[in-house]
Protein backbone atom coordinates (compact mmCIF):
# COMPACT_ATOMS: atom_id res chain seq x y z
CA UNK A 1 0.00 0.00 0.00
CA UNK A 2 1.35 3.39 -0.96
CA UNK A 3 1.47 5.81 1.95
CA UNK A 4 0.48 9.42 1.60
CA UNK A 5 3.14 12.04 2.06
CA UNK A 6 3.04 14.15 5.24
CA UNK A 7 1.27 17.07 3.52
CA UNK A 8 -1.53 14.83 2.24
CA UNK A 9 -1.77 13.03 5.58
CA UNK A 10 -2.18 16.39 7.32
CA UNK A 11 -4.88 17.49 4.84
CA UNK A 12 -6.68 14.17 5.29
CA UNK A 13 -6.65 14.53 9.07
CA UNK A 14 -7.76 18.16 8.82
CA UNK A 15 -10.88 17.04 6.95
CA UNK A 16 -11.59 14.43 9.61
CA UNK A 17 -11.05 16.99 12.37
CA UNK A 18 -13.37 19.46 10.63
CA UNK A 19 -16.06 16.79 10.55
CA UNK A 20 -15.45 16.19 14.25
CA UNK A 21 -16.00 19.92 14.91
CA UNK A 22 -19.00 20.34 12.59
CA UNK A 23 -21.73 19.75 15.18
CA UNK A 24 -20.14 22.02 17.78
CA UNK A 25 -19.17 19.32 20.25
CA UNK A 26 -16.55 16.59 20.41
CA UNK A 27 -17.79 13.31 21.83
CA UNK A 28 -15.34 10.78 23.31
CA UNK A 29 -16.15 8.32 20.51
CA UNK A 30 -15.08 10.94 17.99
CA UNK A 31 -11.65 11.05 19.62
CA UNK A 32 -11.44 7.26 19.32
CA UNK A 33 -12.38 7.37 15.64
CA UNK A 34 -9.98 10.26 14.98
CA UNK A 35 -7.13 8.20 16.42
CA UNK A 36 -8.22 5.07 14.55
CA UNK A 37 -8.32 6.91 11.22
CA UNK A 38 -4.91 8.42 11.96
CA UNK A 39 -3.47 4.99 12.71
CA UNK A 40 -5.02 3.52 9.54
CA UNK A 41 -3.39 6.11 7.29
CA UNK A 42 -0.11 6.32 9.18
CA UNK A 43 -0.63 9.82 10.58
CA UNK A 44 1.61 10.64 13.51
CA UNK A 45 1.33 13.13 16.33
CA UNK A 46 2.35 16.14 14.20
CA UNK A 47 -0.02 15.37 11.32
CA UNK A 48 -2.89 14.93 13.78
CA UNK A 49 -2.04 18.15 15.62
CA UNK A 50 -1.55 20.20 12.47
CA UNK A 51 -4.74 18.72 11.00
CA UNK A 52 -6.70 19.82 14.07
CA UNK A 53 -5.12 23.28 13.91
CA UNK A 54 -6.02 23.67 10.23
CA UNK A 55 -9.57 22.45 10.79
CA UNK A 56 -10.11 25.00 13.55
CA UNK A 57 -9.32 27.95 11.27
CA UNK A 58 -12.30 30.09 10.39
CA UNK A 59 -11.37 30.15 6.69
CA UNK A 60 -10.78 26.38 6.45
CA UNK A 61 -11.69 24.92 3.08
CA UNK A 62 -11.73 21.13 2.78
CA UNK A 63 -8.45 20.36 0.99
CA UNK A 64 -8.07 17.49 -1.44
CA UNK A 65 -5.25 14.99 -1.14
CA UNK A 66 -3.32 14.05 -4.26
CA UNK A 67 -4.57 10.55 -5.12
CA UNK A 68 -8.20 9.95 -6.11
CA UNK A 69 -8.37 6.71 -4.12
CA UNK A 70 -7.25 8.58 -0.99
CA UNK A 71 -9.86 11.29 -1.69
CA UNK A 72 -12.63 8.69 -1.75
CA UNK A 73 -11.22 7.08 1.39
CA UNK A 74 -11.17 10.53 3.04
CA UNK A 75 -14.86 10.94 2.19
CA UNK A 76 -15.57 7.51 3.70
CA UNK A 77 -13.72 8.40 6.89
CA UNK A 78 -15.48 11.77 7.09
CA UNK A 79 -18.82 9.95 6.91
CA UNK A 80 -17.60 7.41 9.47
CA UNK A 81 -16.84 10.29 11.83
CA UNK A 82 -20.23 11.84 11.15
CA UNK A 83 -22.10 8.62 11.94
CA UNK A 84 -20.31 8.00 15.23
CA UNK A 85 -23.01 9.78 17.23
CA UNK A 86 -25.78 7.98 15.31
CA UNK A 87 -26.99 10.97 13.33
CA UNK A 88 -25.84 13.12 10.47
CA UNK A 89 -25.92 16.68 11.79
CA UNK A 90 -26.82 19.38 9.20
CA UNK A 91 -23.30 20.83 9.42
CA UNK A 92 -21.81 17.39 8.83
CA UNK A 93 -24.20 16.80 5.94
CA UNK A 94 -23.14 20.08 4.32
CA UNK A 95 -19.45 19.16 4.62
CA UNK A 96 -20.07 15.75 3.05
CA UNK A 97 -22.02 17.25 0.14
CA UNK A 98 -19.39 19.96 -0.41
CA UNK A 99 -16.58 17.42 -0.38
CA UNK A 100 -18.45 15.05 -2.71
CA UNK A 101 -19.04 17.90 -5.17
CA UNK A 102 -15.35 18.74 -5.12
CA UNK A 103 -14.61 15.08 -5.89
CA UNK A 104 -17.09 15.28 -8.78
CA UNK A 105 -18.72 11.98 -7.85
CA UNK A 106 -22.30 11.24 -8.81
CA UNK A 107 -25.21 11.05 -6.42
CA UNK A 108 -25.29 7.26 -6.94
CA UNK A 109 -21.60 6.97 -6.06
CA UNK A 110 -22.09 9.11 -2.96
CA UNK A 111 -25.01 6.94 -1.94
CA UNK A 112 -22.89 3.79 -2.34
CA UNK A 113 -20.13 5.30 -0.19
CA UNK A 114 -22.73 6.34 2.38
CA UNK A 115 -24.30 2.87 2.56
CA UNK A 116 -20.94 1.12 2.86
CA UNK A 117 -19.81 3.54 5.54
CA UNK A 118 -23.05 3.05 7.47
CA UNK A 119 -22.40 -0.72 7.41
CA UNK A 120 -18.83 -0.14 8.56
CA UNK A 121 -20.09 1.94 11.46
CA UNK A 122 -22.68 -0.70 12.42
CA UNK A 123 -19.89 -3.31 12.62
CA UNK A 124 -17.69 -0.88 14.57
CA UNK A 125 -20.46 -0.34 17.13
CA UNK A 126 -21.08 -4.07 17.43
CA UNK A 127 -17.36 -4.73 18.02
CA UNK A 128 -17.28 -2.08 20.77
CA UNK A 129 -20.35 -3.46 22.57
Amino acid sequence: MTRMNKEDTTKYMANIARMMLADGRIDPIEEVIFDEVARDIGAGYFEKKEGRDLASAEDFDLPLVTRLSDRIRNLEDMLFMAYCNDELDPGERDLVIDFAKRLEISQAQLEEVRLQTKQRYTLFKKDRA
